[in-house]
């Protein structure tokens, strides 16, 4: 939005009390607080837990009503690997630094990246498993195919 220098339209003329109460409405000047108190990245709790519930399995991404609560428990549940005066918790979202996010992105990249691991495992060991009974069913023909002819040529012979 633009944030306009005075009432009567004017050039060069400046009514401070004026851009300051629309710096104060549009929420520029609680963004500039919260940036100086450090907490650039600001997060909605429902956006949060889309994000980084695979940290903490015990959240559902789709409930609303404990949103932050679930925030809480995830921030909580890693307090090991991070420091917890990197974040603060507000009525509708969660204000973090940004190192925090970045060691947090760091995280979910490795979770998510296991999970592939374990998904590309599972399938590649059942693809495998498929193949092989496939190459013993076709040697248990070519065997069974085998001893029939061996027998019947016997058979012949005598």
């Amino acid at each position: 939005r633009c944030i306009k220098p005075n009432s009567k339209k004017v050039p060069h003329e400046f009514d401070e009390q004026l851009v300051m109460k629309q710096l104060h409405y549009s929420g520029m000047m609680e963004t500039v607080h919260v940036r100086r108190a450090g907490y650039p990245i600001r997060i909605l709790f429902s956006s949060f837990i889309g994000r980084y519930w695979c940290l903490f399995t015990k959240c559902d991404p789709g409930i609303k009503a404990k949103a932050r609560t679930c925030t809480a428990s995830i921030l909580s549940s890693l307090s090991q690997v991070i420091n917890p005066a990197d974040y603060q918790i507000g009525k509708t979202k969660v204000f973090l630094r940004e190192s925090l996010e970045q060691s947090l992105e760091e995280i979910r990249s490795l979770k998510l990246r296991s999970a592939a691991v374990l998904i590309q495992k599972t399938v590649k060991g059942y693809l495998a498993r498929k193949k092989y009974q496939q190459l013993l069913a076709a040697t248990l023909c070519l065997q069974k195919r085998f001893k029939t002819y061996r027998t019947r040529l016997q058979f012949l012979m005598l």
